[in-house]
């Protein structure tokens, strides 16, 4: 569903979250027969304002686990700990672990983690891949989805001691795939990518480059088809001793001739290093022509050459690979490692049914770690094979806010808890702007199996489920009578909020949704894994804010490049983002009429950024700073905002003065003035 940090590579062979049952929970999810039962919102133009009925999950993407930015991992490992593995066993209570018995790691001299072919070693003990932040969690918690909980621990409990430990990451059998999330060929080519599957102990580089071919005319790719958005890589490693470390090889082109600079000098001046930009995600600026070939470089020295890497510019693309590092032996490596174990006991279990009153003081324990008590892990330079004992939390139950750094829709940290994460097969995903990001639903907690027509004037009915915690609003109102536009907060009345879509739920049946706590526990028992709800969309509220603008990326260097997204959009959202530099007959932050700019909107000044991930809009080739905006809303309303981005500085929120009516005055016509909007940076 980073960050940022965006990143959600973990995979564990576990059911999904829709197919969970617990005591008490709905036996059956409302949407279980795949992304053809789409009930009101099936079709090809459906509309999204009728209600449908589905399952809520609480927060997290199957097989990812968090942790604390704070976290050692994240301080000493690449990648800000992502893609690093971890080892990890359930250790206190014993009644709540799934297996007693595997409550303690096995000798490092003895481990078997290097040839495993699953995330689960064995009942009770997992490996998992760093693949998100925990900003609420201490330095040595970890956020786990509620699946992964499930194989450590009974899932009615809130939270566990786990013990655990870095470890190389094992191949489980796969290649390495390139994950290419964003590219462009124009205004010079920018790229940005992250490495999937890496085996041993993680990326410490990657650069890019066109090898030269022999015969470079023919394109030189040497690929075939797949079924993925890209093809199957060609590529062949270089050679790679035991130790890690790069030995004489000649690496081929298709011709198989030495390619001077290239293979033959993995360190020539044609390799140019990508800046690893937030997490996983490598990216660079001026590319090489197609295809691209990549230079990937471990921890531990070991360096190859995957041929072909990228072979169009299709962005999002997933380009598999021939190429995987060698594994780390376990019995050379751990024996030079020490062996360790911090304990942190937390004050409570989170039981279902006292739920409310022990989620308090267990957080309260939990987060009283302080980053000096780093057990094992404490100090400049500690062994991270070592392991460590801290508290485990089922994804969204670290703390009373849970801070979302690492949504798909790249809004950046998100505090508020009214958010909501939906199926990359939603309607919602297919048919709203910006892949749904920003779009607003309104939603109530239904009985199990309640329906999703409109009847009697309601949305709904049946008898409520004891799931729900405030049964008495379990139906929607009428359409015509739900006037929201200005409500002054997300929560209308109790038992019904509005929440605004910022992520996506790889695991989620097209219909499902994936809530966060805070939110959750306003409609159903937090105890719950999931709940029935029935929803819709609306027209978002503006709750009394105006727009901001978060710049996640920024730079002045080879012709300028910003990437954003704009928060707090009420009405029914963007549609467009052009940036301009609009002259000033007086001053910089002269808001007179300048033909070009603000009495022709569509002048030729105005150029259209490119919306190229969730709400993520970007632009190569600035004009001069300070950046003015002109956003334009689904209802045609246009507005510019003035000085939007007046430094070249990012990560950076900025905000404005300036935003769209509410919903119900879509019917007015598009506004041609320009909005005064000061910004300040954070």
């Amino acid at each position: 569903m980073l960050t940022l940090a965006a990143l959600v590579l973990a995979a564990l062979a576990v059911c999904g979250g829709c197919s969970r049952t617990l005591a008490g929970a709905p036996t059956t999810p409302a949407n279980s027969s795949g992304q053809g039962d789409l009930g009101g919102w099936a079709g090809g133009s459906p509309d999204l304002s009728v209600p449908v009925v589905a399952s809520a999950f609480r927060f997290g993407t199957a097989g990812a686990v968090g942790v604390s930015p704070n976290s050692p991992l994240v301080r000493l490992t690449p990648q800000s700990g992502c893609g690093t593995c971890l080892e990890v066993v359930c250790s206190k209570p014993s009644t709540a672990c799934v297996n007693p018995a595997a409550n303690t790691l096995p000798s490092a001299v003895s481990n078997d983690t290097a040839n495993a072919t699953s995330n689960v070693l064995s009942p009770g003990r997992l490996i998992l891949t760093v693949a998100d932040t925990c900003l609420s969690c201490g330095p040595l918690d970890l956020n786990l989805h509620a699946d992964a909980f499930a194989k450590l621990a009974n899932p009615a409990v809130g939270i566990i001691n786990v013990t655990y430990r870095q470890i190389p990451c094992p191949s489980f059998g796969r290649n390495m795939s390139v994950y290419v999330s964003a590219f462009r060929a124009s205004q010079g080519g920018y790229l940005r990518l992250s490495v999937r599957d890496v085996a041993s102990d993680g990326l410490a580089e990657v650069a890019v480059a066109h090898c030269p071919r022999p015969q470079d005319d023919d394109g030189g790719a040497d690929v075939t088809g797949s079924g993925d958005t890209a093809a199957n890589s060609g590529a062949t490693p270089t050679g790679v001793s035991s130790t890690g470390v790069t030995r004489t090889a000649d690496a081929t082109s298709r011709s198989g001739g030495l390619i001077p600079g290239c293979a033959g000098t993995l360190r020539g001046p044609i390799w140019r290093v990508m800046d690893n930009s937030v997490g996983a995600a490598w990216e660079y600026s001026g590319l090489p022509r197609l295809p691209l070939d990549l230079r990937l470089t471990g921890v531990g020295g070991q360096e190859l050459i995957v041929w072909n890497a990228i072979t169009n510019t299709t962005a999002p693309a997933v380009y598999r690979t021939r190429n995987q590092f060698s594994p780390v032996d376990p019995l050379g490596d751990f024996m030079m490692r020490a062996m360790a174990a911090a304990t942190m006991m937390l004050a409570a279990l989170a039981l279902w049914g006292s739920w409310p009153c022990s989620l308090a003081a267990a957080t309260e324990a939990v987060n009283s770690t302080v980053l000096e008590d780093l057990g094992a892990w404490a100090g400049s330079s500690p062994d991270l094979s070592a392991p460590v004992t801290a508290g485990a939390f089922r994804f969204g139950t670290a703390g009373a806010k849970v801070v979302l750094a690492n949504n798909s829709c790249e809004y950046g940290p998100l505090t508020s808890p009214y958010i909501v994460g939906i199926s990359p097969n939603s309607p919602l995903a297919k048919l709203r702007t910006q892949s749904g990001c920003g779009t607003c639903i309104e939603l109530v907690c239904v009985e199990v199996g309640g329906g999703g027509e409109v009847g009697g004037g309601e949305v709904g009915g049946g008898e409520p489920s004891a799931a729900c915690v405030h049964p008495e609003a379990s139906t929607l109102p009428p359409a015509a009578t739900d006037l929201i536009s200005g409500a002054p907060s997300n929560v209308l009345s109790p038992g019904r909020l509005v929440l605004t879509v910022v992520d996506t739920c790889e695991t989620c049946g097209p219909l499902d949704l994936n809530i966060p706590l805070e939110a959750y526990q306003q409609l159903g028992n937090p105890a719950l894994a999931n709940i029935n709800v029935t929803y819709r969309q609306v027209a978002c509220p503006s709750f009394g804010r105006n727009m901001s603008v978060y710049v996640s990326d920024f730079r002045a260097s080879q012709g300028g490049y910003v990437r954003l997204s704009v928060h707090d959009v009420a009405s029914d959202g963007l549609a467009e983002v052009a940036v301009a530099h609009c002259p000033r007959t007086k001053a910089d932050n002269d808001t007179a009429a300048v033909e070009g700019c603000t009495k022709n909107l569509r002048g030729p000044i105005w150029r259209v950024m490119n919306n190229t991930a969730g709400a993520a809009w970007e632009y190569s080739g600035l004009p001069k700073l300070p950046l003015d905006l002109r956003l334009t809303g689904v209802g045609g309303e246009a507005f510019i905002v003035w000085n939007a981005v007046p430094k070249p500085k990012s990560p950076a929120l900025y905000s404005t003065t300036t935003q769209f009516p509410p919903g119900d005055a879509l019917a007015a016509a598009p506004t041609e003035e320009a909005t005064a909007a000061p910004t300040t940076a954070p």
